[in-house]
């Protein structure tokens, strides 16, 4: 099975093709330009740069969030109009899941810096936590149980220096090229998965209402 990945939940916009046995290709920016510019530029050079074509896929991944609005939409959306123009299933990943994939652990922690001093966090392993958006502190509360936990994710550079004061040496953090979301753990978490779905079944994950609706709601108050 051959599957096409496609994460931009985050500043990084990342896409693989991956076999049931090996990463066929993997390619990630995390640069200034916007996901609309670069991400179907990504796609398509991956998938001339290995001889493919969309309908050697068998299914698409995608990142259904938490995570950027923008960058949400545009993956999402990408995904969905590929799927229908091919014809092909949809496996929807949680954002956090994928970046927590990353490292191997009994407890891992998947954090997106979500502003105003809130993360969006996932626990992954032993004790697992659904994902949610949360106070960076509520999170290190709940963490104290652990006698160590990874860190991984944008949330956890943020907040690097208070989760080392607050845990101590039960903190461990991921390695710099760990550190991003990676299409190639979404594709091997879709290849696991049995949840296929057609392409418009499938929605974006926001857990926290958009900055307009936000503000929207303040001005009535």
């Amino acid at each position: 099975m051959k599957i096409l990945g496609i994460d931009t939940a985050t500043s990084v916009a990342t896409v693989a093709l991956m076999d049931d046995d090996k990463l066929i290709g993997l390619m990630t920016l995390n640069d200034k330009k916007t996901h609309s510019q670069k991400l179907m530029v990504l796609v398509e050079t991956l998938l001339e740069n290995t001889d493919h074509t969309f309908e050697d896929i068998d299914r698409i991944a995608v990142a259904c969030g938490p995570g950027s609005f923008t960058g949400l939409r545009i993956g999402v959306t990408t995904a969905k109009a590929l799927a229908h123009g091919a014809g092909k299933p949809v496996v929807e990943i949680s954002s956090l899941k994928s970046l927590a994939y990353n490292l191997q652990g009994s407890h891992v922690c998947a954090l997106m810096d979500a502003r105003r001093d809130t993360v969006f966090a996932g626990i992954y392993g032993d004790d697992p936590m659904e994902d949610a958006q949360m106070h960076i502190n509520e999170l290190l509360e709940r963490c104290q149980n652990f006698d160590h936990i990874w860190f991984v994710g944008d949330g956890a550079t943020k907040h690097r220096d208070l989760i080392m004061e607050t845990l101590k040496d039960k903190a461990l953090f991921a390695p710099k090229h760990l550190n991003i979301s990676s299409a190639g753990s979404l594709c091997e978490l879709a290849l696991l998965s049995r949840d296929e779905k057609k392409y418009d079944d499938v929605h974006v994950t926001y857990l926290r209402k958009s900055q307009a609706e936000r503000e929207y709601e303040e001005k009535q108050k």
